[in-house]
């Protein structure tokens, strides 16, 4: 049995949050209306065909999906506005996660950049909700993740024991992806690649070590430039570049980045050979990036898995054993996928 710790879910009560946004105007209206109006909104499995999504997950072996917020993000100035949809996301997955017990979990969204806001929801997520984790963005609006300001978001979490899945939003840098569909076919692979190197060179890894820190996509590009990543940091040591934070570090670049964990969402199954071989298979957690990457079959990445030459010990460990214990998901799923009633 797999744990999927990637698949998304807008549930139809964060839709009717949106909605009186929709005409806001500015970036908060674009945002609404991509919210409501993208394709996959159309398809019912991403929103509340429920039964369907379980049918799926049987049929592939996958025992529970951790969900989470996908994308856009409505990065609306106004604290209220902005913590009212984010407990209203919160709040419909918990519902779904306590409708079918045993089958869903929640990576609980949070009103960041609204740093008490954020930790407050955190805490009612954690302590409340049930949820199992907490899910943000690659950068916060126009921040990184390892913004000052942020700081203190990381401690609670880090005080928690807490687990931190990360999602993309576009990528980071407006307008130079804007065109050639660049920016969803590299863009969000540099965003997590930005956001992994950004949290192992600021120390927020070195300095939050109880923080279960997740990346999507293979952390992007990371498997392919890591030995580069060490090479260059040596030089700025020798030429004294480094920023004070990087300085501060005893690590090379790669030892703090295989403190992460990082999802087997990819479409190219060589890359999952050379993930296992830098950064290690007991670093690598499945995600389908349900609906997006696997709609139709979400037995795709449990395939792949096989087709790179995992051995089987190996395909458990990704599929379920690297991350059930630290989720708090060891027990296996019991009873039948529709709820009682």
């Amino acid at each position: 049995m797999a744990i999927d710790v990637h698949a998304h879910l807008y549930p139809p009560a964060y839709l009717d949050a949106v909605r009186p946004l929709e005409h806001a105007g500015g970036a908060v209206g674009a945002a609404a209306q991509r919210t409501l109006h993208a394709f996959i909104r159309q398809d019912p499995v991403f929103t509340d065909a429920l039964d369907e999504r379980l049918a799926l997950m049987d049929a592939a072996g996958v025992e529970r999906q951790v969900l989470s917020f996908s994308t856009p993000n409505i990065w609306h100035p106004d604290v209220a506005v902005r913590s009212a949809l984010v407990r209203a996301f919160n709040d419909a997955c918990a519902e779904v996660a306590a409708q079918y017990p045993g089958r869903f979990a929640l990576f609980a969204s949070v009103p960041l950049p609204f740093v008490e806001a954020a930790i407050a929801e955190a805490a009612r997520a954690l302590d409340e909700l049930g949820a199992v984790g907490i899910g943000i963005c690659t950068h916060i609006a126009d921040r990184p993740v390892d913004a000052p300001e942020f700081e203190p978001f990381y401690a609670y979490l880090d005080a928690r024991g807490a687990a931190l899945f990360f999602h993309p939003d576009g990528f980071c840098a407006p307008g130079v992806l804007d065109e050639y569909l660049l920016a969803w076919g590299v863009g969000v692979l540099f965003d997590d690649t930005l956001a992994a190197l950004r949290l192992a060179a600021s120390g927020l890894v070195a300095r939050y070590p109880r923080i279960t820190w997740i990346v999507p996509h293979l952390g992007g590009t990371l498997p392919f430039v890591i030995g580069r990543l060490d090479r260059v940091w040596r030089n700025g040591q020798r030429f004294g570049l480094l920023s004070p934070a990087q300085a501060a570090l005893p690590e090379l670049p790669s030892v703090y980045l295989r403190r992460l964990y990082y999802d087997t969402v990819t479409y190219q199954v060589n890359a999952l050979a050379l993930a296992r071989e830098v950064l290690g298979v007991e670093r690598l957690v499945f995600g389908s990036d349900f609906p997006y990457n696997s709609r139709q079959n979400l037995a795709t990445g449990r395939e792949q898995l096989a087709a790179a030459g995992f051995t089987p010990a190996e395909i458990a460990r990704v599929l379920r054993d690297n991350i059930a214990g630290v989720l708090g998901l060891a027990q296996t799923a019991e009873g039948p996928s529709c709820p009682p009633g």
